[in-house]
């Protein structure tokens, strides 16, 4: 079974195909591809944009566990 990043799992849960999303967000579906791939990074504002899209939190969409508090090390 192919790994599925969670880019690419948001937008099939949203039932969007790639070329939807790539119109939505302005953007090449190839790009999109190539994102969900992992053989390209995306800034900031496409970061936000796919959350609001996707309905997702950013920490989700870039496959990172969500930090709280108690998460931060503080050295003194």
């Amino acid at each position: 079974m192919p790994h599925i990043n969670n880019i690419e799992k948001a937008r099939l849960e949203a039932g969007l195909t790639r070329v939807a999303l790539a119109k939505q967000i302005g953007m090449a579906p190839k790009s999109l591809q190539n994102l969900e791939m992992g053989f390209r990074k995306f800034d900031a504002y496409e970061l936000y944009t796919l959350s609001r899209i996707l309905k997702k939190p950013m920490y989700y969409l870039l496959n990172k566990p969500r930090l709280g508090v108690e998460d931060i090390k503080v050295e003194s």
